[in-house]
């Protein structure tokens, strides 16, 4: 593989977990499929339009595997979108902003729009891209019965399942490293509650 395509694939291996934000804040909040969701909970659970609504709208998508600012302004986008970042990366992005070519209004809602379609084709080769970005028959079959898909393959199929996630590589690093970062602040908090005099 050549420098520059080894290049390619980090830049694009950064982009992944944005667009997969992007993929999920469309089914639930793009405009046509928010009304969806709404008669759809509606009619399943028996409950007034206001309820569902307030349902609905009591959920966020939480962008997660932020690697670079742009991660962060391309998930921009209201309402139901909620970006949390770590002080490095708050600080990538302020400084991202600062640049004399930084023009926010190009971000605007940005989460809806649409996903290069070259980056998605090179992501395609990637089996853990594509596990995490498409949808498995079960969803598919939920999401059309929901109407935001009209058909079944839309959002592709090879998914990976509810009871594979565990097993899933990017799962296990995130949560070794949830679980590793809690010991530490375990070891240290019972560090300081036993060194502390009286």
């Amino acid at each position: 593989m050549r420098r520059a395509e080894i290049e390619q694939l980090e830049a694009d291996l950064k982009k992944a977990g944005t667009l997969v934000s992007k993929r999920v804040y469309r089914v639930f909040y793009e405009r046509k499929n928010h009304s969806r969701w709404v008669t759809w909970l509606q009619r399943q659970y028996k409950m007034s339009r206001r309820d569902a609504i307030t349902i609905l709208d009591s959920m966020d998508v939480l962008p997660a595997s932020k690697r670079v600012p742009e991660d962060t302004y391309d998930t921009l986008g209201s309402p139901n979108m909620c970006n949390t970042e770590f002080p490095n990366h708050a600080r990538a992005v302020q400084l991202y902003s600062e640049r004399e070519d930084f023009d926010l209004n190009s971000f605007r809602n940005a989460v809806n729009s649409p996903p290069d379609p070259q980056l998605v084709n090179r992501l395609m080769g990637i089996d853990d891209f594509v596990r995490g970005y498409e949808a498995t028959n079960a969803i598919s079959g939920e999401l059309v019965g929901v109407g935001v898909l009209s058909n079944a393959r839309e959002l592709g199929l090879r998914g990976i399942p509810e009871d594979k996630w565990q097993d899933f590589g990017p799962v296990k690093k995130t949560m070794a490293e949830f679980k590793d970062a809690y010991e530490k602040f375990l070891a240290r908090c019972v560090d300081l509650a036993t060194t502390q005099p009286g």
